[in-house]
């Protein structure tokens, strides 16, 4: 293959590497597309490529992602700033396989068969700006060996956590799921099977820049929690969305301490007069949305 060649476009061919023997890619390249092919494994030095700033190998067979694949991105030399492995067959992420990545931007590893995220996965990726996890298998979003699944992202400003695959929707948020996101503004953890708010999570750090919190097409049936300082003033949310939930009531002091929520979304609950506390939204003096 010539070595001058900057894109490689092979979207949806039969590409499959073999074990014993396989094509070198040109040192040049910047964009890589393998998008829609038979790929089932990556040899440790083939993304060996000090200008690539884009990897798309979306829609293969790929089943792991080890440190040695990510290896030569490593480091200041690196311009790789997206990679997109989504839609392929990996189960499990090998501790700080992406932490190497200090220009990455953009990691999209949505439609996979991820189970759990181990400790220090999504740790100090200093750059990292989009996380795409939808539809793998996170029943459970809590940390491992009392490291955070998410944790010194200073610049991760969308997270997305949303409709889980069916059999494996994620369940439970707790405690200690998020760290140091000092930029979030957009978390989706909406279309799983969550049945209580995630209070715990939420109220454990501060999320200074968080705007949306989607949380709709849960099982979510109470916003009530043990303590009023379950929504912290810490809490700047803007953009509340819990429709298509199963919630029953709404408290007095449930959203008391969110004043500068601007829209609350409840449609499709099952709330009634009897259950909304007369006070319930008092206290919601930027709300211009209900």
């Amino acid at each position: 293959m010539p070595q001058t060649i900057y894109l490689s476009d092979l979207y949806a061919n039969q590409i499959k590497l073999w074990r014993h023997n396989f094509t070198a890619l040109p040192k040049e390249l910047t964009r890589i597309i393998l998008i829609r092919n038979k790929i089932d494994w990556i040899p440790d030095s083939w993304f060996d490529l000090p200008k690539l700033e884009y990897i798309g190998i979306d829609a293969n067979q790929i089943s792991f992602l080890s440190v040695t694949n990510l290896n030569p991105f490593y480091g200041n030399d690196s311009k790789l700033v997206h990679l997109n492995v989504s839609n392929n067959a990996i189960s499990s992420l090998s501790t700080g396989a992406f932490s190497g990545l200090i220009h990455l931007k953009v990691l999209e590893l949505q439609g996979n068969n991820i189970n759990s995220i181990g400790a220090k996965v999504f740790h100090e990726i200093p750059e990292l700006q989009h996380l795409d996890l939808r539809a793998n298998r996170l029943q459970s979003i809590t940390a491992q060996s009392s490291s955070s699944p998410f944790e010194n992202l200073p610049k991760l400003q969308v997270l997305i956590l949303m409709q889980q695959q069916a059999s494996y929707k994620t369940t439970v948020v707790m405690y200690n799921a998020f760290k140091n996101l000092p930029s979030l503004r957009y978390l989706w953890l909406s279309g799983n099977s969550l049945t209580h708010f995630p209070h715990p999570a939420l109220s454990q750090e501060s999320f200074p820049s968080l705007l949306h919190l989607h949380l709709e097409d849960n099982n979510i049936n109470s916003l009530s929690s043990f303590s009023k300082s379950a929504f912290p003033p810490t809490l700047e949310v803007l953009h509340e969305f819990l429709h298509r939930n199963v919630i029953t009531n709404i408290q007095e002091g449930d959203l008391w301490l969110l004043s500068n929520l601007q829209e609350l979304y409840f449609s499709q609950n099952k709330l009634s007069n009897a259950t909304v506390h007369p006070d319930a939204f008092r206290n919601l003096t930027s709300l211009t949305t209900l």
